[in-house]
């Protein structure tokens, strides 16, 4: 409520790792002596205990000698937002029908691991890669409901195949990417 909201410092409702941040904020207004060009993005504790997103825009206020007197805040809860964006980011990040990573998802992992494979020459993993043969096939002759599902259930079937720090994904149409990161050698890839 707005009474409780005024009895309290910013910090008192703050997650405890954004507390640090939340003191970064203020004290650059401060030292600055003006607002910052963007507004504060932090999570809260709400009383009931839910974790909320808030994004906060601050006006700091001076006195006559140009001293900072005191700020005014207004805040907007923006859980809902940071909730659709996630959501989209998985989303960006998902092939629809498989529901396995797609290939965005897939080359930006590669890459990381490469490097990772750069920095550390013990480091090894396998790509494998699975085109279907024929495939037409199944969607000329049983039609495309058949084909979509046929798909589903090898993507299904690939994922059951390996660890679950193992990487399935969909490249496209009928090809399908598994990065094998949990292998001690060739030897493991080959099974």
């Amino acid at each position: 409520s707005e009474p409780e909201l005024l009895d309290k410092y910013c910090f008192d409702f703050s997650h405890p790792e954004d507390v640090e941040l939340t003191g970064k904020y203020i004290d650059e207004i401060i030292k600055s002596k003006k607002c910052p060009s963007s507004p504060l993005e932090k999570r809260c504790i709400h009383k009931n205990g839910e974790i909320i997103c808030l994004e906060i825009a601050i006006t700091l206020i001076e006195d006559n000698h140009k001293n900072p007197k005191y700020f005014i805040s207004v805040v907007q809860d923006i859980s809902r937002r940071r909730e659709a964006e996630d959501r989209l980011r998985e989303a960006a990040a998902m092939d629809f029908l498989t529901k396995l990573p797609n290939r965005a998802y897939f080359m930006d992992y590669l890459d990381k691991l490469l490097k990772k494979s750069q920095e550390n020459r013990d480091y090894i993993f396998a790509l494998l890669l699975v085109d279907l043969d024929d495939f037409k096939t199944i969607n000329d002759s049983l039609g495309h409901l058949v084909g979509d599902q046929f798909l589903i259930n090898m993507a299904h079937n690939l994922r059951q195949c390996v660890n679950d720090d193992d990487i399935v994904a969909r490249l496209g149409g009928d090809e399908f990417a598994i990065l094998l990161q949990s292998i001690q050698g060739v030897e493991d890839a080959i099974t």
